[in-house]
């Protein structure tokens, strides 16, 4: 997938995965107006690279046709954005972990709506992710009313127990000055 120019735009955001945690985006100040579930069509979820927050792979969606990624549909600010953008590594100059990517996902009333999505900017292999992440990802996804049997696919993806208490460095965050971001 071709990385487009960055731009850090208000509007709306496609998020799934560990972004359905409220507390989490909450503590990035990106909550976000929620517009409602939403699914991404032709794409799947897979879990890549190594999370040493989590001691596992961290999920990303990627092509595949006939396949769908549920999430929810949110409203940002601009300082949300740049605070989501903060917590999920996109840079400016493309040397993060993720980007924007253009995509029309089908909110709850079945109308494309154009939005962003996170885009992890190097899959890799498959790897899988930790248990303890993996709950996290489907209580985010049962807590926002997700179809349950997106929750019960999630809930069934291979994963292991966390070598350590993970979260890992949850506990402080790095507050950046400049952007208005945090590292969660």
């Amino acid at each position: 997938m071709k990385q487009p120019k960055f731009t850090r735009v208000p509007g709306l955001v496609f998020v799934y995965g560990w972004q359905l945690d409220d507390r989490l985006r909450a503590r990035c100040g990106a909550k976000g107006r929620v517009v409602g579930t939403a699914r991404l069509p032709d794409h799947d979820l897979g879990f890549f690279g190594h999370s040493a927050r989590w001691d596992g792979a961290e999920e990303a969606v990627f092509e595949a046709p006939g396949r769908e990624v549920w999430g929810l549909l949110l409203a940002l600010r601009s300082d949300e954005a740049a605070g989501l953008d903060d917590t999920m590594n996109v840079r400016e100059d493309g040397s993060g972990s993720h980007f924007h990517c253009p995509a029309e996902v089908e909110d709850s009333a079945g109308a494309l709506q154009p939005a962003l999505i996170y885009q992890m900017a190097a899959l890799g292999p498959a790897r899988t992710p930790s248990r303890e992440y993996l709950e996290r990802i489907a209580t985010g996804a049962a807590a926002h009313a997700l179809p349950p049997a997106w929750v019960e696919r999630l809930r069934s993806v291979p994963a292991h127990p966390a070598s350590y208490p993970v979260p890992h460095g949850l506990r402080t965050l790095r507050v950046s000055v400049a952007s208005g971001g945090c590292h969660c």
